[in-house]
């Protein structure tokens, strides 16, 4: 493990940074088509502007009309935007562009700045002890921390690998390679 570490992965960083233009262009269409559906600009990532436009504009019923945020408005909170999935395509957008923005921020924008710049690598530790099932953990950062199936939108369906490391222990040729994918469903 520890030479694991001492190897690093080795990002694409060049590939991130097509992918976060990819994904930005995506958003900014996602953001359109929702402005075009409820026929006016508002802050997509403001609870209080989406609660008035999805139960106001567009009258949706919450689904727990008890469950308001402290400025009064009602939750548009993931579990709320799911049950509220299907009812109307702003709903499925907001959700979609909330997925996006995610993976943009958390991995496709955040891993190529934790390139070790010395390197070129990310520097990650491992944990043979820090899970129940007893596979190897990894922390500082954790690339492993998100599955890229289903929930890319519209990336481009042939996969991507995102970032691969190799590990150096000879007995482990049988693992050698590990790559991170992101696909379109």
């Amino acid at each position: 493990l520890a030479r694991m570490e001492m190897n690093g992965i080795l990002v694409d960083t060049d590939f991130l940074a097509r992918m976060s233009q990819e994904l930005a262009a995506q958003l900014h269409a996602l953001e359109e088509k929702i402005y075009r559906a409820v026929g006016q600009r508002f802050n997509i990532n403001s609870t209080r502007q989406l609660s008035k436009i999805l139960f106001e504009t567009l009258g949706l019923q919450p689904p727990d009309r008890t469950r308001k945020t402290k400025s009064g408005h009602y939750s548009t909170s993931a579990s709320v935007l799911e049950a509220l999935r299907g009812q109307h395509p702003v709903v499925d957008w907001v959700l979609e562009h909330r997925e996006l923005a995610k993976i943009k921020s958390t991995y496709v924008d955040a891993l190529p700045q934790q390139v070790n710049p010395e390197t070129g690598r990310v520097h990650t530790s491992y944990n043979q002890t820090g899970t129940v099932t007893g596979r190897i953990a990894s922390s500082d950062p954790n690339p492993c921390a998100r599955r890229w199936g289903g929930g890319c939108g519209g990336l481009s369906s042939r996969p991507k690998t995102i970032c691969c490391f190799r590990w150096t222990i000879p007995r482990w040729n049988c693992a050698s390679w590990r790559m991170f994918r992101a696909t379109r469903p």
